[in-house]
């Protein structure tokens, strides 16, 4: 058989692949009604119950969607003086037992017994009030024995036994009975030793890991033969903690002197069992992971030590000392643990503070805000309105007892230092779906009863949000949590499916949709979800008494989006026994499974659709290939991307990207079965598909582009070829390693990216800190970062101009792309740098600058690149790009004037004070000229003469030649030029009779109003009394009409939003009109301008002023008697009336 290809990428991963957690919505308090403080808490491994334990007193609360306190035990006070305080639980692996650890070393066991009430069954008055809910059975705790051994820590091993440690330095297997099966002496055990110090060099760590150190095992006995010798002595000590791995068949160590290490057990005997040291001091606790085989040790310097368990290696310190916090405010660490998926980890410590972090060190939550007095360099912003007068708010101010996950990882339950009460934190996690994230709605967050999309319209990025899908509640309360979920490719059909069963989402629609029968739904245990175009593809568990009659475990159900029904089952296809469903994927013409053992199995999909509908009527599936890929695809790989070869018909040449469970990404040859090392520490990657529904101009641009993130920041190669890969050395295509523009902040991760606005996307925890409530709310800031700019520069420096320039043009359109240029130039120029003085040009920096003249934004990237510099490489930066002259003519040009402004600084200190100034002058006359008055403003302070000339890097000769310059007096004829263009626009502004703009003008360049009015009070300001002039002075300054002879109020106005004469929010806009229309009388009556003036003091119904000027000047008499006469308002015609019975006026101006 051959493997047929089609031209897209079939890209797979895991359920639960580099999951990132970030919480949501408020803390929530659990009060069990004692005062007593919370020592420790667990969740149990079926999701059932949450345990916690005070000094006397044990609460068993229920485990799923909601928190109800179910059972409740206190000890007497005879009990708690012969065997001591409770001082640490656990659950066995039914959930049926817990065992207690107390203060004087007791080991006592307690049975946990179902009662018949439910606490959720409610009863109301009224038959509509109704509320479903999963039942709450109350519980009896029962003591069943104890057992005295001096114990200190404990750590369930299987079914039926636990781990335990004594004082005296003995290591205990024993059943639930208090049965000892076995035990060993802590101090027969061989450790071997593993320094610290020698374990953080590079070639340990895991930038120099290479293929052969991957694959190494624990298992391997010379993987330890050549280590160090500790610095930390390794002396026999009893243990203080203990955590059992049952996938690795480990167990993590603490000691009581503080050292730390793992044990190896050969089966489930202790009589074979070696030892391995950490080599480090100070431990408290510790947390193994199984998924990425490590090890994280908690130490009382309030820092976690990041181990690798293959080869037993120092990676990397997870610390707050980045935002200036230490052990000082923290304390020792006194809890941690990962995720149920291990994706991440959780910290507590016991002085202060709760923290969550990515695998890689990527820090996702904290508790502790900024403090004041420890910013550092380089972290400056944390993501809270955080304040002293929120300090009583601060969650975990007091520190961490004990935290526990709960299922799937949607809560985290915390108990605190002094705290009876429960307090718990809701999460929302990434989850990767089965096809490339290359579209927004592909980034997706799931909670416990909701899902969040990001999404957006157009290209503007101030649009991109969250939206909030709330799943079925019928749903939820019935199969909680939910596990799995799968986009279809267009974007617009998402499947999700809980414990049981699934749900559909249409977002056309904008609705849900759930089995009507739950008996079916119940039936459907969901392992793998794909789509095929409109049908839901699941790969589900057979029910075990079918299974064993038909000797398959798992099959595949074909169900249409329209209902969800057994009648409307298009197919049940069993899977080959003996083979567990791992993921898979399809491309709406093939269904690719991989299976445990590492076996491929790809099937034709044929369907056939009914004429009459268009809907798919029925589904056939066809075997094409079943092949093993146990040689070259490692087991449990975390995802796997086939690469479609060149000729797209056969596996011949085609290749996978795999994404190992140590973090390292390789391209896997699967016809050779090599494999090329791309980049170790890798938590997640991305791959663009051009072949996807949604891909546009830009997307098919970068379809062969690789993205990975982790440990060494954000990665790409491009192009990425894999033929180029294998032939080549595998940096030959890569763009960046921590590239500094694309480098995320601490407290940024990246969730994936957008082709088609060129960004990267990013979230952080927000914590928003509120008088209203007793603890902040937690929720997530979006961060996005432009990524262009480097695949450019990277293609320039391959010489690859005509490439460079194709994508730049199918990026042309969105909002940040001179952005974008502008750090290309910016990027080019830092690394031209000698000692920040001095520009050394390349011929990079003129291949980047002879790119950048190819698009009409290159004066506007110049000038805000140029502006961002030092002004001592500018004569260096502008003899390669060009005259700051001619720039800023180009910019007029293009009407694109705060441009031009940005260059008459670059103007004033290469070309000099006086170019610079007649330069201004000509950007003042083009500003007036489209009535830009701020600009205005800015230009007329810097035309004032100013003894700062920006004489910063010129030569003395330069500087005296400079002093001649200065003086400026009010002959020159640059002043009169600046004189005229202000008189203009005044003139102008007249003869349009914007009074209101005329004063705004006036203010904001500083001029006096008065002189403009007495040059024009015979031409621009000469008014004909007229009903117009009265009109336009109301509407201006937004005064009404007045009812009756009553001055207005002198009081703030606000003008409304849509007034074309509302230019900004300066003052003198937003002042009360009454006292600008009461400047504007008193300068009209100075300057002469005696019509203007009688209209005003009307408009201010100041009847003495408007008796003096028309005694003045009798001729307006007449035509003023007209315009009152025309008004409708009873203010003015009440004003005509007064003065005709008033107005004392010789008669033959009167009737001439």
């Amino acid at each position: 058989f051959s493997l047929y290809l089609a031209t897209t990428f079939i890209h797979f991963n895991l359920g639960d692949i580099s999951s990132m957690y970030f919480a949501l919505g408020w803390p929530q308090i659990f009060t069990s009604g004692s005062k007593l403080e919370t020592r420790s808490l667990i969740f149990d491994k079926l999701g059932r119950y949450l345990a916690s334990v005070t000094k006397s007193q044990i609460f068993i609360w229920s485990s799923g969607q909601h928190r109800v306190l179910l059972g409740f035990h206190e000890k007497n006070s005879n009990l708690l003086e012969s065997e001591g305080e409770n001082r640490e639980v656990i659950f066995d692996s039914n959930s049926n037992q817990i065992a207690l650890i107390t203060s004087k070393g007791f080991l006592q066991f307690f049975t946990i017994v179902q009662g018949n009430e439910d606490l959720s069954d409610f009863q109301f008055s009224n038959e509509f009030h109704f509320i479903h809910l999963s039942p709450k059975k109350t519980v009896r705790i029962e003591w069943k024995s104890s057992f005295d051994g001096g114990i200190t820590c404990m750590s369930l091993m299987n079914e039926k036994e636990l781990l335990v440690g004594t004082k005296e330095g003995t290591l205990l297997r024993m059943n639930w009975s208090g049965e000892i099966k076995e035990q060993i002496d802590l101090r027969v055990i061989h450790f071997a030793f593993i320094s610290s110090e020698a374990s953080s060099n590079t070639k340990n760590s895991p930038g120099g890991t290479n293929g052969s150190e991957i694959k190494t095992r624990l298992t391997r006995a010379n993987s330890m033969t050549s280590l160090p010798t500790p610095n930390i002595p390794h002396l026999p000590s009893p243990a203080v903690f203990l955590q059992y791995s049952n996938e690795l068949n480990l167990m993590g160590i603490v000691m009581e002197n503080g050292t730390a290490g793992v044990l190896q057990f050969s089966g489930r005997s202790l009589s074979n069992v070696r030892g391995y040291s950490f080599g480090i001091g100070g431990a408290r606790c510790l947390s193994l992971n199984p998924k990425h085989h490590l090890a994280a040790i908690g130490c009382n310097n309030g820092e976690i030590y990041i181990y690798q368990l293959v080869g037993i290696k120092y990676t990397r310190t997870i610390s707050l000392s980045p935002w200036g916090i230490n052990e000082e405010y923290t304390g020792e660490v006194s809890c941690l643990e990962w995720t149920p998926d291990y994706c991440c980890l959780a910290v507590g410590w016991s002085k202060r503070g709760l923290s969550l972090w990515s695998l890689y060190g990527c820090r996702l939550l904290c508790t502790i805000p900024q403090l004041e007095g420890t910013r550092t360099l380089r972290l400056t912003n944390s993501y809270t309105n955080f304040s002293s007068t929120f300090s009583n708010k601060e969650p975990m101010r007091q520190g961490v007892n004990s935290l526990s996950w709960g299922p799937e990882g949607y809560h985290l339950a915390v108990g605190g230092v002094g705290q009876g009460d429960l307090m718990q934190f809701s999460f929302v996690k990434s989850i990767t779906t089965s096809n490339t994230l290359n579209g927004c709605e592909r980034i997706l967050m799931m909670g416990d009863d909701r899902l969040l999309l990001l999404s957006y319209k157009g290209k503007e990025l101030d649009d991109i949000k969250w939206r909030h899908l709330q799943f079925p509640t019928t749903y939820v309360t019935d199969n909680w949590p939910m596990k799995k979920i799968e986009m279809n490719r267009e974007g617009n059909l998402i499947v999700v499916a809980g414990r049981r069963g699934f749900t559909l989402y249409n977002d056309i629609t904008k609705r849900w949709k759930i089995f009507g029968d739950s008996n079916q739904e119940q039936n459907i245990e969901c392992v793998c979800l794909t789509w095929f175009k409109h049908v839901v593809i699941v790969a589900s568990r057979i029910d075990p008494q079918l299974a064993r009659k038909s000797k398959n475990q798992y099959e595949l159900l074909f169900y249409p989006k329209t209902h969800l029904d057994a009648s409307s089952l298009l197919l049940r296809f069993p899977l080959p026994s003996n083979r567990t469903p791992l993921f898979m994927d399809c491309n709406d013409q093939y269904l690719i499974l991989f299976t445990s053992h590492s076996f491929f199995y790809e099937y034709n999909i044929i369907s056939q659709i009914d004429e009459s509908t268009g809907a798919i009527k029925s589904i056939q599936l066809e075997l094409l290939n079943q092949i093993s890929m146990a040689s070259s695809v490692v087991s449990s790989p975390l995802s796997f991307t086939l690469l479609p070869s060149s000729s797209n018909k056969s596996i011949s040449g085609a290749h996978g990207l795999i994404l190992q469970s140590s973090g390292t990404l390789v391209l896997s040859n699967l016809e050779s079965n090599s494999q090329v090392v791309l980049s170790p520490s890798v938590e997640q990657f991305w791959i663009s598909d051009s072949s996807h529904p949604q891909s546009k101009s830009s997307d098919l641009s970068l379809s062969n582009t690789l993205w990975a993130y982790g440990a060494l920041g954000l990665q790409i190669w491009f192009p990425f070829d894999p033929r180029q890969v294998e032939l080549l050395n595998v940096q030959s295509t890569k763009i960046m390693n921590r590239d500094t523009s694309l480098e995320f902040d601490l407290e940024v991760y990246p969730m994936g990216f957008l082709p088609e606005l060129g960004i990267i996307v990013g979230v952080t925890q927000f914590v928003d800190y509120s008088f209203a409530t007793d603890y902040p709310s937690f929720d997530l800031k979006i961060k996005i970062h432009p990524f262009l700019h480097s695949i450019l520069r990277h293609l320039i420096s391959k010489r690859d101009d005509e490439k460079a320039t194709e994508i730049a043009n199918s990026f042309s359109t969105i909002p940040h792309f001179s952005h974008s240029l502008e750090l290309l130039l910016h990027e080019t120029l830092d690394e031209e740098k000698v000692d920040n003085v001095k520009l050394t040009t390349t011929e990079e920096l003129k291949r980047v600058v002879s790119f950048l003249n190819k698009f009409p934004h290159f004066a506007e990237v110049v000038a805000r690149c140029a502006r961002k510099t030092d002004p001592a490489i500018w004569r260096q930066l502008f003899s390669v790009v060009g005259s700051p002259k001619i720039l800023f003519e180009q910019c007029i040009t293009d009407q694109n004037l705060i441009m031009a402004a940005s260059y008459l600084r670059i103007l004033q200190f290469i070309e000099g004070h006086r170019e610079s100034r007649l330069c201004g002058l000509k950007l003042l006359e083009e500003s007036l000229n489209v009535d830009d008055l701020d600009l205005a403003s800015d230009l007329m302070r810097f035309l004032q003469p100013s003894e700062d000339l920006w004489a910063e890097g010129r030569t003395p000769e330069e500087e005296k030649s400079q002093v001649s310059e200065i003086g400026i007096t009010p002959d020159d004829q640059e002043y009169y030029l600046q004189e005229l263009l202000l008189a203009r626009y005044a003139r102008k502004l007249l003869f349009q009779q914007q009074l209101k703009k005329l004063l705004h003008f006036s203010k904001r360049v500083g001029h006096d109003l008065r002189t403009w009015l007495s040059r024009e009070k015979r031409r621009a300001a000469n008014l004909e009394i007229q009903d117009t002039a009265l009109a336009i002075v109301h509407v201006q300054f937004n005064l009404p009409y007045p009812e009756t002879m009553e001055p207005p109020q002198s009081e703030k106005i606000a003008l409304p939003p849509t007034s074309p004469w509302l230019y900004n929010n300066d003052a003198t806009y937003n002042e009360p009109p009454v006292e600008s229309l009461n400047f504007l009388l008193k300068e009209m009556l100075a300057s002469g301008c005696q019509e203007w003036a009688l209209i005003l003091a009307t408009t201010l119904m100041n009847i003495p002023q408007i008796i003096s000027i028309l005694k003045e000047s009798i001729h307006l008499w007449k035509p003023y008697q007209k315009l009152l006469q025309a008004q409708a308002c009873g203010g003015y015609r009440g004003l005509n009336q007064f003065l005709q019975e008033n107005l004392q006026l010789s008669e033959s101006p009167l009737l001439s």
